[in-house]
């Protein structure tokens, strides 16, 4: 069985990301540290977006021209006059901003935009890329397999991004990761700390999550049965699912990020245990009710 490869993901290099978005972004000089690791360890992908803030430019600017890059358009206002060449523009200065010769993958980061009103628009400007050599393949992020139930027939895409985690394997026992590999889609997961959520200490998690703190109890009881990290555990999860092409990992510094590569290594071994959950409330972090 392969292993999906482990991607870079960049939210905060651009943005205060993660639970609540609070947590600190990472400095240019930390990042192009963290990037410099990833070459050594064979780590070639990253993942970032448009709405990263100025993630684009700092990564141009670290120099990433050897990495293969997954971006993400903006949502698309159906009000813009002339959707192809926005979307032409915007890929044109996410090119010179990354300062690379194409996009690897380039994603709807709103994927109901390609059953909207303008999707025959979108289609159009996404084939115009490809042919022009811009980018490789299109896709779309999605959170839910109700998403993807609405996108799947209208436009079949070359690469999907799902969340899927310990605790969440709605695209598993939905028969989506399935389908999606029977139709050679490239499938990538994120979320798989749960932004981060599945990582915490109990005493620092927001008092939103306190319902599922049995859930998150046997989380912790079992990576120490196991003498794992949770990070370790998590990793261990996702490695094990053969559909998937990719990993997507989020973190705030260099030491994180080499705990990852730590635990990435760790031989794989079979993980019995079920932590899946079925509440959208904890599920998606669009439903999350975060106090201060």
């Amino acid at each position: 069985m392969s292993v999906a490869s482990l991607i870079i993901g960049s939210a905060q290099l651009g943005t205060n990301y993660g639970i609540a978005k609070k947590s600190k972004k990472i400095l240019p000089e930390e990042f192009s540290r963290i990037i410099n690791l990833a070459r050594k360890n064979g780590v070639n992908q990253i993942d970032t977006a448009f709405n990263y803030g100025n993630a684009h430019k700092k990564l141009g600017n670290i120099g990433v021209c050897d990495f293969k890059i997954t971006t993400k358009l903006p949502p698309i206002d159906a009000n813009t006059k002339n959707i192809k060449q926005h979307i032409l523009d915007l890929v044109s200065e996410g090119i010179n901003d990354l300062k690379v010769q194409k996009i690897e993958y380039l994603l709807l980061h709103h994927s109901l935009d390609i059953v909207g009103k303008n999707s025959e628009k979108i289609i159009d400007a996404i084939d115009t890329l490809k042919a022009d050599g811009k980018i490789k393949s299109f896709g779309y992020s999605v959170y839910t397999p109700d998403e993807l139930d609405r996108v799947y027939l209208k436009y079949a895409p070359d690469i999907v991004q799902l969340p899927l985690s310990l605790v969440d394997t709605r695209m598993i026992t939905t028969g989506w990761l399935q389908k999606l590999k029977l139709d050679n889609v490239v499938v990538c997961a994120r979320s798989v700390f749960l932004q981060g959520v599945i990582l915490m200490d109990p005493d620092n998690r927001n008092r939103f999550f306190d319902r599922w703190g049995q859930l998150f109890e046997r989380i912790d009881q079992v990576a120490a049965a196991k003498a794992m990290s949770k990070t370790e555990l998590s990793l261990l999860f996702v490695k094990n699912i053969c559909e998937l092409d990719g990993i997507i990992v989020g973190m705030e510094s260099l030491k994180q990020f080499d705990e990852i590569l730590y635990s990435w290594k760790k031989p794989r071994d079979v993980l019995d245990d079920d932590f899946s959950c079925s509440d959208e409330n904890l599920l998606n972090p669009l439903k999350w009710e975060i106090t201060q």
